[in-house]
């Protein structure tokens, strides 16, 4: 029996099985998850399926079948009681994605326990100052980065920036940022290179921009931005001397000169930085030079395969 039947055969005796037990809804209650697909199905929904989801949602011991048909619901107040009391996070969380009440969202995102269901409901609320106060204390990176996500104040996402321990915090509130002086300060003098990255990603002045490609002491920041700058004299200087091979490899493929690419393509030390270079070259002549010379084989296929016309192919 191939995999596509087995799961056809097992829908079709989870939707028996549910329909069997619509007006017992005690049979399904007792089983085991064995009708827990249908419930993710068309086969479930629908307004007349409603009392018998609420029912499998606060009864059924499985706390998996528990959160699928929670997930389901729309009445807000059996949701609200699924998510304010209900013993499994899943289910908790289902209720909360499924929940519209802002008040209620509120109190969970800032009380509960568990903080994959406090992520849910902050995903959901839309109250700056609750969002900044959420962003600036929950003890969860990932709650703070969620509620970071939703802001807009520029102060608040500043300040974001400027205090929270963990990176991606600080990288969902750059997102979110447009204010052009505290980003370019960031990306100047943030400790952590991440968050230089990230707000290097979001910079508009070139000359900021091709300083950071030049100077940043470290190399995942200078490759990052490399890839913004289009000023063809910083990408050959950069090209030609960073210490790192990664960021020599990105500056050369921003390169147009020819006469600079076959340079780089003879003499650069690296063999990923002269096969990257290959791949931009157009001159026969320094393709043939390179396909008969090169110290390393996958240099030397890579010019011949740019001599036959099949660049990409492995």
């Amino acid at each position: 029996m191939s995999l596509a039947t087995l799961i056809q055969s097992r829908r079709r005796r989870g939707a028996r099985q549910v329909r069997a037990t619509e007006d017992d809804p005690a049979a399904l209650l007792a089983g085991g998850s064995s009708g827990a697909e249908v419930l993710l199905g068309e086969e479930a929904g629908g307004a007349a399926r409603q009392p018998l989801l609420a029912e499998i949602a606060e009864r059924h011991r499985d706390g998996n079948v528990r959160a699928l048909a929670a997930a389901q619901l729309t009445d807000e107040s059996t949701l609200a009681r699924l998510a304010r009391s209900d013993g499994d996070q899943r289910v908790r969380a289902a209720a909360v994605k499924a929940l519209s009440d802002e008040a209620l969202l509120a109190e969970i995102a800032v009380k509960d326990g568990d903080c994959e269901v406090r992520e849910e409901a902050v995903r959901k609320l839309d109250d700056p100052a609750l969002l900044a106060r959420i962003a600036g204390s929950d003890m969860a990176a990932s709650v703070r980065k969620a509620a970071a996500a939703r802001l807009s104040d520029q102060a608040s996402l500043a300040e974001i920036v400027a205090k929270d321990r963990d990176w991606r915090v600080r990288e969902a509130a750059l997102a979110r940022l447009t204010d052009q002086v505290f980003l370019a300060q960031t990306a100047k003098s943030a400790c952590d290179w991440r968050t230089r990255v990230a707000a290097a990603g979001k910079l508009a002045d070139g000359v900021a921009i091709a300083k950071l490609a030049v100077t940043d002491p470290d190399w995942q920041v200078r490759e990052a931005t490399v890839a913004q700058v289009v000023d063809q004299g910083v990408l050959a200087r950069i090209a030609r001397a960073d210490p790192n091979r990664h960021v020599r490899a990105a500056a050369a493929r921003g390169l147009t000169d020819q006469a600079l690419l076959a340079e780089i393509g003879v003499t650069d030390p690296d063999r990923s930085v002269r096969e990257v270079v290959v791949g931009s070259l157009s001159d026969r002549a320094v393709l043939a030079l390179i396909a008969n010379r090169d110290r390393d084989r996958h240099v030397r296929e890579a010019a011949t395969r740019g001599l036959l016309g099949k660049r990409g192919a492995p």
